[in-house]
């Protein structure tokens, strides 16, 4: 979480031992990438994510084709940990978001909410929120790689104004069709709308 009086926490403790996480926004973002990439398994899926996210030492050799199962339930457990209390958000009222700003279906969460649509997607929306960025804060954000930790990029990217491209997209998205008598050419135009900006599968 970013803390004004205490900057960022990028310090992972395992078996008493700090380790350095490197949490660069577009690091984060390959990690979320890798990890929704179903054409590799997920060993390799797993060592990689690790690798990506300890900056310099880690508490295991960096992994290599000739033993890829070595430690991998113990980082798998790691790995879902960093998500958990690094990356994805969680809330003012308790519940937990996930990386693209979903509700996450848990047994704190309201049942109603998991049928909800993705608003959207840090991947496929990245034009649009790249331009968004440059819209409202002239910042480049392929200028950011490797500089705009997570957190900050998460606080700019939830403070953007209303009128910026993804919010107005997101706006389109979320909109309820309407309905009633006269509003056929409304509900036609939003549809169309809607069908432009849909999110893939």
């Amino acid at each position: 979480m970013l803390s004004l009086a205490f900057g960022v926490n990028d310090i992972y403790e395992y078996k008493g031992k700090e380790y350095k996480l490197d949490l660069a926004f577009d690091n984060v973002l390959r990690v979320i990438d890798l990890t929704e990439d179903n054409s590799l398994s997920d060993v390799f899926r797993a060592n990689l994510a690790i690798d990506v996210l300890f900056a310099d030492d880690m508490p295991w050799p960096r992994s290599n084709e000739e033993d890829e199962y070595a430690n991998i339930e113990e980082k798998s457990l790691v790995l879902i940990d960093i998500f958990t209390n690094y990356i994805v958000k969680e809330n003012d009222d308790g519940l937990l978001y996930d990386i693209d700003g979903n509700k996450m279906p848990s047994a704190t969460n309201n049942n109603d909410d998991a049928e909800e649509i993705a608003s959207y997607s840090l991947t496929q929306d990245a034009d649009y929120i790249y331009a968004s960025f440059l819209q409202d804060y002239n910042i480049d954000l392929l200028d950011s790689r490797g500089k705009m930790h997570w957190y900050k990029f998460r606080a700019l990217l939830e403070s953007l104004r209303d009128d910026t491209t993804i919010k107005t997209i997101i706006g389109i998205r979320q909109a309820e069709l309407p309905s009633g008598k006269g509003t056929e050419k409304e509900r036609n135009e939003l549809i169309k709308l809607k069908n432009r900006y849909k999110l893939k599968d």
